[in-house]
């Protein structure tokens, strides 16, 4: 065969042909013909003449060892090859195929072989197996790697889609790439965007960092927190600057929520109208990072068909309605205030977060020290015995009562707040039937506050609860600017209340009250109640709170 000297190409028929790019070797190295394929023939025909005839001079250039031509070039190609993807600087036409095929040192020594004959070698092995292309085929994968996809290259998929998911560890580049110039039109003419992400002191975020960073994990994790906390600015900088851009009718919205321990991996992820999706996912294996290289695909398909695609997305959507269900799922608008943006805790997170809490509640508390006068707090407890109160709430009252008379004895003005709306079966409030109790037992009415305490700061929704009765105490001793707030309550529900007075930015002193059966179950308290208020809801006072919509819903009477 010759090779064609006008310029317009060379079509060899076979690998060693390519490789040695010279007349009359054909025989010469009749192993290395047999050992190729069509496929590679086909592949290596993409190779520019003087491409060919430089990989020809470099291997018949380098000392052979016994091996073969076509095995030397395995060697050679990954060397010679620069990091702008030329050969020794000179212009190059290839398929990247061909390239990784030498790049991958499992095939060094070996034919390549056809898709059919993996496929015919598995059924032999094992009935259930179908071959690698097979599997892409019925799936939508198109193409492996275990680098990064360009910047470029996901925004050309991405661009026609209207739903965009990133599941990222941080993901800062990424996202601040987007931000740059794509995201903020792509709102504008009605594409959403959703950033999961997990929390930023998290187990997970501490497990990440101690694995890349072993000896800088704290400042590893300090790092994390610093790119969330540019990942939630940068992404509500983009939907500002997607209101400045004439659009659509139809804006997109910017949501970010919480991903909790979910499994390493990132996925990026477009779906459009239709159903038609395509992704780019990474199976990172630490210690290595995403863009550090690690198992990556990209697949496409409908996300209502059976295939990756519908996977992928199912595995997102089940991800968005989990942070949704935990409070941790928050769609970002011009009027956001990031300081308000807190995910469901885990076990760092939830101490760094508690202990800014009490720094606030303990500040403010010390500041009200300068003030004069006492207020008392005495939890409530339902339901009355006709219409009076029962043992455990008698006894609380009569604790605040003597602590009232003690207050009073050393020269300071005490008020007493009994919490509590007409709860069900009752016919009259806890408020009520506590004052008129303190009453009877010598304390003037006009330093007893009840109902009209209720309605000023809870309106129609009413103190049902530990929160509510909280809530409101913690709001009458700022507002009236109380020097101390005495809490009297069981013991069991002490370690609750004293985490929602934390939350409302106060720390009283607490007055427990033992009685012989007592209405809070101690493990209840322990193991559902208190995780609850440290890990996910801090307060019950949120319209969407599970615990605090509970129990109104259980102790308001029927309309």
């Amino acid at each position: 065969m010759d090779y064609d000297d006008t310029g317009e190409g060379v079509k060899p028929r076979t690998l060693c042909e390519a490789i040695t790019g010279a007349r009359g070797q054909l025989n010469k190295h009749k192993a290395a013909i047999d050992l190729a394929s069509e496929e590679a023939n086909a592949l290596i025909q993409t190779l520019d003449l003087e491409t060919l005839r430089y990989l020809y001079r470099m291997v018949m250039q380098k000392p052979t060892g016994g091996k073969e031509p076509y095995e030397l070039l395995y060697e050679i190609l990954p060397a010679v090859m620069s990091p702008d993807r030329r050969v020794h600087r000179e212009s190059v036409a290839y398929d990247e195929a061909f390239i990784q095929r030498f790049r991958n040192p499992q095939l060094r020594n070996r034919s390549f072989v056809s898709d059919e004959a993996i496929a015919i070698y598995l059924r032999s092995e094992d009935p259930d197996l179908v071959s690698p292309g097979e599997y892409c085929r019925i799936n939508g994968i198109q193409g492996f790697s275990d680098i990064g996809l360009p910047l470029r290259r996901l925004i050309e998929k991405l661009r026609d889609k209207t739903e965009l998911y990133i599941v990222t560890t941080t993901g800062i580049n990424l996202i601040c790439g987007l931000a740059a110039g794509f995201l903020p039109e792509a709102l504008a003419n009605g594409t959403s965007l959703t950033v999961m992400l997990p929390n930023q002191y998290s187990s997970f975020a501490n497990d990440v960092a101690s694995i890349e960073s072993p000896d800088s994990a704290a400042i590893a994790v300090e790092d994390f927190a610093a790119q969330f906390e540019k990942i939630v600015s940068t992404l509500l900088r983009a939907v500002q600057q997607s209101k400045t851009i004439k659009g659509n009718e139809r804006r997109g919205k910017v949501y970010v929520g919480c991903t909790f321990t979910v499994l390493r991996q990132t996925v990026t992820m477009g779906v459009s109208d239709d159903c038609e999706a395509w992704g780019w996912l990474s199976m990172t294996m630490p210690p290595a990072r995403a863009i550090d290289g690690t198992p990556s695909f990209a697949f496409s398909g409908r996300t209502d068909t059976q295939n990756t695609a519908s996977r992928v997305y199912r595995h997102v959507m089940e991800l968005v309605d989990f942070a949704k269900s935990r409070n941790a799922f928050y769609e970002l608008s011009e009027q956001t205030d990031l300081s308000t943006l807190h995910f469901g805790l885990e076990k760092e997170s939830a101490q760094k977060y508690w202990e800014q809490i009490y720094q606030s509640a303990f500040n403010r508390t010390v500041l009200h020290s300068q003030y004069a006068g006492e207020l008392i707090e005495v939890a409530a407890q339902h339901p009355l015995v006709d219409g009076k109160p029962g043992a455990e709430f008698q006894a609380r009252l009569d604790f605040a009562c003597e602590l009232y008379h003690s207050l009073c004895a050393s020269g300071k003005k005490a008020h007493i707040y009994v919490p509590g709306s007409v709860h069900h079966p009752d016919r009259c409030s806890l408020s009520e039937a506590g004052t008129r109790y303190l009453i009877k037992s010598g304390i003037p009415e006009e330093n007893l506050l009840g109902d009209d305490m209720n309605r000023k700061y809870k309106g129609e929704d009413g103190v049902y609860n530990s929160a509510d009765e909280c809530y409101v105490s913690s709001r009458i001793f700022t507002d009236r600017q109380y020097g101390h707030l005495h809490v009297v309550c069981s013991p069991h529900q002490m370690l609750r209340k004293q985490l929602f007075y934390m939350a409302f930015g106060v720390l009283p002193y607490f007055h427990t009250v033992p009685c012989d059966m007592y209405a809070h179950n101690p493990i209840y308290e322990l193991f559902e109640a208190v995780p609850d208020v440290i890990f996910r809801d801090h307060t019950w006072q949120d319209e969407h709170s599970v615990n605090g919509n509970r129990t109104r819903r259980e102790r308001k009477p029927q309309a």
